[in-house]
């Protein structure tokens, strides 16, 4: 058995060896490597800063990157499987070129190669130094308000970064707005650090970096915005109706005593006169303020009154006139009379009499016989016909 073994020995190893190709083989066909760049890019970071230095500019802020795997599993690579760094723990000072390196969490995953393949990073001394906060406040506060002087906390900052960016830094600035304070400012801002020019300097950083800034309001005349409200008296025109009341400008800001304004939640405008008014009226008039309050500026108050006429009905009796009635012929209508229904403006209603209304039954071209026939009504221009009752008529021509 043993000599048996030691004669087939190496046909057996290559046996194993060529079912292992032909696996292989198999293998990649049915799920090939692939090699291309990832569609996404990769952050690149620094790693190892000298001490008493800093990085001054980073060429490349990101990297693509060439990689290998498997098909089926090319769809599966995340971003955050990569890693890219520049290596400084044997840099210098200066602007150099330093080889990208790549690292993958990913087992199925081997790197090939990036792009770019090197970076320029610059390199400078640290340097640190202390300037002087300030508040550069924008704008003022609303009218009858007061603004104190800002206090910083802390007044100074440490500014850390490369040595030509601190020394550039004069002080570093807070640009404030407080436009719409009605009381006091109290809160954390980041300040900007400034060279003497008032320019930013950009690649610092500010120890802290944030400062509190506490800005005093304080109320010296009190102001409030309020409704207008129309003082409209009188009655208008009969058979018309106000439709719309509406102030322009609808509401004015006043200023004085803090407690009378506190009170006051509208004002009024001086008396409207409508009386006997039957169209819209459009009139400038001035506003009631109680005493030791006036308007924050001097305008003029509009009111504008609408006025309609009061749509309505009324029902008129008429007797209708038969046309078309030959000479030797009498027609006789049944009922006499009509009930006419008419809607329209008030005013035009109020006006109306039964001479203003006709109804005709028309029996031109008719022999000797009774009919049914409906009227035709008739109604002045601007009223609307709503029914007649009834709607038809008995006509007997003899």
């Amino acid at each position: 058995m043993f000599g048996f073994l030691q004669r087939n020995l190496l046909s057996l190893f290559l046996s194993l060896g060529l079912s292992f190709v032909l696996w292989a083989v198999v293998v990649n066909q049915q799920n090939p490597e692939v090699t291309k760049f990832f569609e996404s890019s990769i952050p690149l970071t620094v790693r190892n800063i000298p001490s008493g230095m800093v990085v001054s500019s980073v060429g490349a802020e990101t990297v693509r990157v060439q990689i290998t795997t498997t098909l089926d599993h090319w769809n599966s690579v995340a971003p955050t499987s990569f890693k890219a760094y520049v290596d400084l723990s044997k840099a210098d000072v200066g602007a150099l070129e330093y080889p990208i390196k790549v690292e993958t969490t990913d087992g199925q995953v081997r790197v090939e190669s990036t792009q770019p393949a090197t970076t320029e990073v610059r390199l400078a001394v640290q340097k640190r130094k202390t300037v002087p906060v300030r508040v550069n406040i924008l704008d003022s506060v609303p009218f009858g308000y007061e603004a104190g002087a800002p206090q910083i906390t802390p007044s100074q900052v440490e500014v850390v970064g490369p040595q030509n960016q601190v020394e550039a830094v004069v002080t570093a600035v807070i640009d404030l707005q407080i436009g719409g304070a009605r009381t006091g400012i109290n809160q954390s801002f980041k300040p900007e650090p400034r060279d003497a020019a008032g320019k930013p300097i950009t690649g610092v950083e500010l120890n802290p970096p944030l400062v509190v800034v506490d800005v005093p309001v304080v109320q010296q005349v009190a102001y409030k915005l309020v409704p207008v409200v129309p003082d409209v008296s009188g009655n208008v025109a009969l058979g018309y109706q106000i439709v719309g009341i509406v102030p322009d400008p609808t509401t004015v800001t006043v200023v004085g005593d803090p407690q009378v304004l506190d009170r006051l939640s509208q004002v009024s405008t001086q008396p409207v006169d409508v009386t006997r008014l039957s169209s819209d009226l459009h009139k400038s008039t001035n506003v009631v303020l109680p005493s030791g309050v006036s308007l924050a500026r001097s305008q003029d108050i509009v009111v504008r009154v609408y006025i309609n006429a009061i749509q309505s009905r009324q029902v008129i009796q008429v007797t209708p006139t038969v046309k078309g009635v030959s000479a030797d012929s009498v027609a006789t209508v049944n009922p006499s009379t009509i009930e006419v229904t008419i809607s329209g403006p008030m005013p035009s209603l109020l006006q109306l009499g039964s001479q203003d209304v006709r109804a005709v039954i028309d029996v031109s071209g008719r022999q000797p016989g009774t009919y049914t026939v409906a009227p035709i009504v008739n109604i002045p221009a601007g009223l609307k016909l709503e029914s007649t009752k009834p709607d038809k008529v008995s006509v007997t021509v003899r």
